[in-house]
């Protein structure tokens, strides 16, 4: 599984304010019992979905956002209400 899409706020993570709130909301929402959270380096996080092994991923720069990705699936259907909750949109290639 290979269907990564790409998402940001309007204005791009630089102007985004509330990075410790969708890092809490992240938490809250992909919990154990339903997501193996990976954590390869300091500044990036992952949430594996138990059910079918699709991925949520974010990467940080001093606990800022610079990337916020999911994996076609039970990850990307799960992502739906933080994305719509904190305005993030799909990034689209030109």
């Amino acid at each position: 599984m290979n269907d990564w899409q790409y998402f940001q706020p309007t204005n791009g993570w630089a102007d985004f304010s509330e990075h410790q709130a969708l890092t809490d909301a992240l938490w809250d929402r992909f919990t154990i019992d339903n997501w193996h959270y990976l954590n390869f380096t300091a500044g990036s996080s992952a949430w594996e979905s138990r059910q079918d092994g699709s991925i949520i991923r974010v990467h940080y720069v001093n606990d800022h956002f610079i990337e916020f990705a999911a994996q076609a699936g039970i990850a990307r259907d799960s992502a739906r209400l933080l994305i719509t909750r904190f305005h993030i949109s799909p990034v689209t290639e030109e």
